[in-house]
């Protein structure tokens, strides 16, 4: 194997994979009851604003690098929206190749910093995401990342599912919508439901009207209009980008 890291780093991600695995695999004993344990795992939400986010161009980079030049890219960018999960207290659901997921309203914590699932409304971030991308270039171009990001706001059923690498999901059709707000993006732009929109009335949206959104219809939707490089206040980061990451 080759180099790189140091041994507290190493040891780190050793520890959190380890504690990672043992809680699915806690999971994974549980399910064993079956549909009537399963049930009783599963959470309701009634408000959860979900965030989809991509990376414009990124099958070009994968076609034209080396796939560790790509991991690398990933890591760099991934661990910055880490970063901001962590600050602003929501729950990243998963990424799958450049599709990178979170969910707030979902997860709580406590005073002593322990996460706990909960049933309730969203937490009241989505600025944050465009300019911190900026500072990562794209491994085949040099430019900074463009992002896609979509934001959808509703119901959810949240769960742990599978016997063999069990993974705590979402479900429901305010998932669909979310992707479908992110894949009608457009590069670098914010796009977000009606339903969002509402959540903060007072920030700045760009109304796009009815969009055709694939399995939906017209949709109405919204793009945020604020400027990301704009100086942001301690309190104008709480309001205005608390609830998306």
């Amino acid at each position: 194997m080759g180099g790189g890291g140091n041994a507290a780093d190493v040891r780190s991600a050793e520890e959190a994979a380890a504690v990672y695995s043992t809680e699915l695999a806690v999971a994974a004993a549980a399910l064993d009851g079956g549909p009537a344990r399963l049930a009783s795992l599963a959470t309701w939400h009634s408000c959860v604003t979900i965030l989809f986010c991509d990376i414009v161009g990124f099958t070009t980079t994968c076609s034209s690098t080396t796939p560790f030049t790509v991991m690398t890219f990933l890591n760099d960018l991934y661990s910055r929206f880490d970063g901001l999960v962590d600050i602003y207290k929501v729950y990243k659901v998963e990424t799958i190749g450049d599709c990178y997921m979170v969910a707030g309203g979902l997860v709580a914590y406590d005073e002593d910093g322990y996460k706990s699932v909960i049933s309730g409304t969203e937490d009241p971030l989505h600025a944050a995401m465009l300019r911190v991308s900026r500072a990562v270039l794209m491994p085949d171009t040099g430019a900074p990342v463009q992002l896609r990001v979509g934001l959808h706001s509703g119901p959810v059923t949240s769960g742990v599912v599978g016997d063999t690498m069990p993974r705590f999901c979402l479900f429901g059709d305010t998932v669909n919508v979310a992707s479908r707000m992110e894949s009608t993006c457009s590069p670098g732009r914010i796009h977000v439901s009606s339903a969002t929109q509402s959540l903060l009335p007072n920030e700045a949206w760009r109304d796009l009207g009815m969009t055709d959104v694939k399995g939906k219809g017209a949709m109405h939707t919204y793009e945020w209009a604020g400027d990301v490089d704009g100086p942001l206040d301690g309190e104008q980061v709480t309001r205005v980008l608390g609830l998306y990451l």
